[in-house]
């Protein structure tokens, strides 16, 4: 897809593997349109690929991907 919103991507996600996807529906209003095209990539590279130049960050517990803001490192 081409400028895409994040939640659509997700639904996406969810539809094609059957992964659950946990997120803060606040947090989403952070994200910025996406335009990406994929074919038979594994779950966990298409998400880095989908979360690149967000402010999120994932992590995959069974079969859920939970979406969280990337921490802030303070100096």
């Amino acid at each position: 897809g081409e400028n895409v919103p994040i939640v659509k991507v997700f639904r996406e996600v969810k539809k094609q593997t059957g992964y659950l996807i946990a997120y803060n529906e606040e947090l989403l209003k952070l994200s910025k349109p996406v335009t990406i095209s994929v074919k038979n990539d594994p779950v966990e590279n298409f998400m880095q690929r989908v979360l690149s130049g967000q402010p999120f960050e994932f992590a995959i517990e069974e079969h859920t991907i939970f979406i969280r803001r990337k921490a802030v490192v303070v100096n």
